[in-house]
């Protein structure tokens, strides 16, 4: 009997030793360790982006990232000068003098974009299903040419927004929805709208001089 509980009380303390180590490794705290190589989907880049084992602190946004398709670097000091305003400190940077961040993107076909357009008119503007509309495009929507911006705006807001080409004849990088171009000649364009406003209104008349 005695023996029988002997065997007993020493896998029982077997037992609870194993338990204390695992939960002792479970309760230890991994150091944050800085990334060499980055990929963000959004537009933000997040503390725990560029750490690993950066805790509560890893939805806390540091940077914009890069446009669609394109990779940017940032210094590692002044990486680390971010993370420490946000109390993140003691990150082994494995002598990383610098880190990249890319902007995963892919390339839109023209079909693709039709869809995207045809359902953020679904059930707007008079519209019925997005099945049953129909999209015509003045001109062929290249997916690997010099590209154009999307949008739609409802009661000013926007509603819908898409990039499709690229950004030029000599660049593979994608046109996005913040994409800036050079506005040229429209500007004559939103002129005569303007002037025309004016004429509407009865501010001025079509024919006549202004000096101011």
């Amino acid at each position: 009997m005695t023996l029988r509980s002997l065997l007993l009380a020493t896998a029982l303390l077997a037992a609870t030793s194993a338990a204390a180590s695992a939960q002792t490794r479970d309760d230890a705290i991994a150091a944050p360790v800085l990334r060499a190589n980055v990929a963000v989907a959004g537009d933000l880049v997040r503390i725990g982006d560029v750490v690993e084992n950066a805790g509560t602190s890893g939805k806390i946004a540091i940077y914009r990232a890069p446009e669609l398709g394109t990779t940017g670097t940032l210094p590692t000091a002044q990486v680390l000068s971010v993370l420490r305003a946000h109390q993140v400190i003691g990150v082994d940077t494995r002598d990383l003098r610098e880190i990249s961040v890319t902007r995963l993107a892919r390339t839109l076909l023209p079909g693709e974009i039709e869809l995207a357009v045809a359902g953020a008119l679904e059930h707007r503007y008079g519209f019925g299903d997005a099945a049953n509309l129909s999209l015509t495009f003045e001109r062929e929507l290249a997916s690997n040419g010099p590209g154009a911006a999307i949008a739609i705006l409802e009661h000013g807001r926007l509603a819908f927004a898409y990039g499709a080409g690229t950004k030029g004849i000599h660049t593979t990088a994608p046109v996005c929805p913040s994409t800036l171009f050079r506005i040229g000649s429209m500007t004559k364009a939103l002129t005569a709208t303007a002037f025309l406003h004016l004429v509407d209104t009865g501010s001025t008349r079509s024919g006549s001089r202004r000096t101011r």
